[in-house]
């Protein structure tokens, strides 16, 4: 139905570990969704003079679609609710195995509960700590320890950056300065050489019967030596 619920409710039948790691994932998602909306547009403007001149509403081009879209979604949420499902029924037969819709009980209400109780947690904690308490988060160059370490994503990017995309920047680079040097070098050098062999065969056609001749003699000769010697030879 909406957002995560769903999820999570398929995820506790079949493995309740994956359930509580997407619990606590849902509650860190509400924590940071509204911390995000809290230190954006509430309590007073932080930038300067000259940013708050700048700000505004956005037009309706940006607006419109976007109410459009959350009126959607909240009939999407609807037409899927547990225990009715009736955009399941509809897509039924889109899919080899369709799962047969079932009743809802005691356990599907509970998860629905806390999962919205999680949220509502997320949510409390985001709001005690930027709105009551007001707190602002650090300047970058002040953030240290494990904090520093989440702030920059488990460093994920600098490894992702230290084992592929060098060594892969790197190995372009030998290709490039190197390899594609020499097979051009290769590839041009035959057509050097073709070039040099016709240049030099126009000096051999040059119209004389009698170098013609001469040339068909040794031919002649070489063809008929080889014969008699790979005759001898056997």
């Amino acid at each position: 139905f909406w957002s995560k619920d769903e999820i999570l409710m398929m995820a506790f039948h079949e493995s309740p570990v994956l359930w509580v790691i997407g619990s606590i994932a849902s509650i860190l998602t509400a924590f940071y969704m509204f911390r995000l909306m809290y230190l954006t547009f509430f309590k007073e403007f932080r930038g300067s003079e000259e940013q708050k001149h700048h700000l505004h509403e956005s037009p309706a081009l940006l607006t419109f679609p976007l109410i459009v879209l959350a009126i959607l979604a909240a009939i999407g949420g609807l037409l899927s609710l547990p225990g009715h499902s009736w955009l399941n029924h509809y897509l039924e037969p889109l899919f080899a195995k369709a799962h047969e819709a079932h009743h809802l009980g005691t356990t599907e209400y509970m998860l629905m509960g806390i999962a919205t109780v999680g949220a509502l947690v997320g949510i409390g904690i985001a709001y005690a700590k930027y709105i009551k308490q007001a707190q602002v988060p650090e300047e970058d160059e002040k953030i240290t320890g494990f904090s520093k370490v989440l702030y920059n994503k488990y460093y994920v990017d600098e490894v992702y950056d230290a084992i592929i995309v060098k060594p892969i920047n790197l190995l372009s680079r030998f290709f490039r300065d190197y390899i594609e040097t020499a097979l051009a070098a290769i590839v041009f050098g035959f057509g050097k050489a073709a070039n040099e062999l016709s240049y030099q065969g126009k000096k051999i056609q040059n119209g004389s019967i009698g170098f013609y001749l001469f040339a068909f003699v040794i031919g002649f000769c070489a063809i008929v030596s080889y014969l008699i010697l790979a005759q001898k030879k056997f």
